[in-house]
Parts: structure tokens; sequence; C-alpha cells
């Protein structure tokens, strides 16, 4: 099955319904010797789901958690390891899915905690 024509659709639909974030990496540059650690931000959009509170009962999701989807065609690919920043507020991922049926990356699937 080809999924670039649900690829596009989902992009539109993240984009439309939702809204700009950041995706906060450490980087090291530098030399070897004297590397230098900092923070770069990369754009992206992501799309809120929520959840209700059946899901919150049986599963990990806590009060306050932020769960949705990101867009693939951000600055970036986002890692575990990163934050992401939501409104001005810096949150870490608790869970990050890829969702990729057939080899075609659609979105990726979030948990995130303050």
């Amino acid at each position: 099955m080809n999924y670039d024509r649900m690829q596009a659709r989902i992009e539109r639909l993240i984009h439309r319904i939702g809204k700009p974030a950041a995706i906060v990496r450490i980087v090291t540059t530098g030399p070897a010797y004297d590397p230098v650690t900092e923070e770069q931000a990369f754009a992206i959009t992501l799309a809120e789901t929520g959840y209700t509170l059946e899901n919150r009962a049986d599963t990990l999701v806590q009060t306050g958690d932020r769960v949705g989807v990101i867009a693939t065609d951000g600055e970036v690919e986002p890692k575990l390891a990163d934050k992401v920043e939501i409104d001005g507020t810096r949150y870490s991922f608790v869970d990050l899915q890829p969702v990729n049926p057939g080899g075609t990356m659609l979105m990726y699937r979030f948990q995130a905690r303050a």
C-alpha cells in the first residue's frame, strides 16, 4: 500500500489544527579538546490530542501531561532525549513513537511532562 497520500493529508491536518512548537536539543560543538555544549531550538508543528479521564486512569498519563502528534516536516527528527517547548513551557518526552506503516513516516505520537 502506498501511504504518500495519507502522509500528505496528515501533514495538512496537523498544520491546520496544530500550532508551532520547538524541539530543544543539547548539542556539542567545537574541538574535542574544548567542546562547547549549548541548546538549539528547531521549529516543529504539533497538534495536541489530549486524553480522557478513562485513559488517564488506565495508563501512565498524569494530570498536566501533553499528548498529541508531531508533523514530520519539522527542522529535525525528534528524539526521546530532546525537550519540547509548547506555549513557552518546556517539557520532557515521556514517550515518543514514530507512526511508520510500510516504511512511510506519517507522524510522531508523543507524551510530554513538565
